[in-house]
C-alpha cells in the first residue's frame, strides 16, 4: 500500500474540503505530551521510598498516587485505536462514547463548546443576511464588498478570514475549519462554482438551517478528531486509510447530530441573544449527548 506514515488527524488543507476549496490554514497545534507520574515522597524519616542500590528493597515502597484525570483519555485512545484497527459500527460507538465521557461527559462538553458555538452564531448570521439582504449587501457588511466578482475560492478564503479566529489552539483550528466546511456545503448547495456568488441570492431558510446542522456537526467531529488524531500513533496508516477513518467518523457525528430551533426563524432569529445562545449550547450538548449512548 505504499509508505505508511502515522495517522495524526487532519492536515492543514482540510482533505474532505474539494480541491476549488483548500486554501492555507494554520496547522493544528501540537498538544504537549502527558507528563510522567510524580515521583512518591520521601517518607517521614526522611529516606527515599526506593532503595538506593540495586536489589530489593528494605522497607515499603510507596507507590505514587494515580492521575485519575488522564485515565479517560487512556480509554478514549484505546477505544480509537480499536475502532481505526477494525473498524466497525459497534466500536465507533464505544469510541465515540468513551471520548464523550474524557471530555467530562455530554453537558461539560457542549458547555465548553465556546469556539463551536460562536463559529455556528456566525456562519449563521453571516447566511441569514446574505438571506435577507443579498450577497452584495452581506459581504459588504463584513467589510468585503471588494471580493465581489473575484474567483469564488477568493471569495471563500476572504469571507472564512473575517467570521474565523486567528488562534492556533485546538478550539481555534476547529471552529475555523468549521466555518470553512459551512460555506462549502452552501457554495454547492447553490451551484456557485459554477454559476458564480450571485447564485447564493437564492438562499432561503433550509439553506441556513442546513448550514446550521453542518457547523455542529463539523466542529465537534474537528475536535475529536483533534483531541485523538494525535492519540493513535500506535496505528499506523496510509494516507486512504486515514481519510476513509475521518469519512466514517464525520458521517457518524452528522447523523448524530439533531436540530431543536424550538421554532425559531432561523433567517430573522438574533443567535447572539443570550436566551437563543442558550439554545445552542443546549444543541450542542444533545450532539454530543448522542454520542454519549
Amino acid at each position: 500500500m505504499g509508505t505508511s506514515k502515522s495517522y495524526g488527524g487532519p492536515g492543514d488543507n482540510t482533505p474532505l474540503l474539494p480541491d476549488w476549496a483548500q486554501g492555507n490554514g494554520a496547522p493544528p497545534p501540537r498538544e504537549p505530551p502527558i507528563p510522567p507520574p510524580p515521583l512518591a515522597p520521601p517518607s517521614a524519616d526522611g529516606e527515599s521510598p526506593l532503595p538506593a542500590a540495586p536489589g530489593l528493597p528494605t522497607g515499603p515502597i510507596s507507590v505514587p498516587s494515580p492521575i485519575p484525570q488522564l485515565r479517560p483519555w487512556r480509554v478514549a485512545k484505546l477505544a480509537m485505536g480499536r475502532f481505526a484497527s477494525s473498524g466497525g459500527r459497534e466500536s465507533l460507538q464505544k469510541a465515540s462514547r468513551s471520548y464523550v465521557r474524557a471530555r467530562g461527559g455530554a453537558a461539560s462538553a457542549g458547555t465548553a463548546a465556546t469556539a463551536g458555538r460562536a463559529a455556528t452564531t456566525r456562519v449563521v448570521g453571516f447566511l441569514s443576511d446574505v438571506a435577507r439582504r443579498g450577497i452584495g449587501d452581506a459581504l459588504r457588511a463584513i467589510g468585503l464588498g471588494d471580493l465581489l466578482g473575484q474567483p469564488i475560492e477568493v471569495v471563500l478564503a476572504g469571507i472564512v478570514n473575517a467570521l474565523a479566529p486567528e488562534g492556533a489552539n485546538f478550539d481555534d483550528v476547529a471552529a475555523r475549519r468549521t466555518i470553512d466546511e459551512a460555506l462549502v456545503a452552501v457554495f454547492e448547495r447553490y451551484g456557485v462554482v459554477d454559476g458564480g456568488i450571485e447564485r447564493l441570492n437564492t438562499m432561503d431558510a433550509d439553506g441556513v438551517q442546513e448550514a446550521f446542522h453542518i457547523s455542529v456537526a463539523e466542529f465537534v467531529f474537528q475536535r475529536w478528531m483533534l483531541d485523538l488524531g494525535q492519540r493513535i500513533d500506535d496505528n499506523v496508516m496510509t494516507a486512504r486509510e486515514a481519510r476513509k477513518l475521518e469519512l466514517e467518523v464525520k458521517a457518524y457525528v452528522t447523523e448524530a447530530v439533531k436540530l431543536d430551533l424550538r421554532g425559531k426563524n432561523v433567517l430573522t432569529t438574533d443567535w447572539r441573544a443570550r436566551g437563543n445562545q442558550e439554545i445552542v449550547e443546549n444543541i450542542y450538548k444533545e450532539a454530543y449527548r448522542f454520542l454519549e449512548v
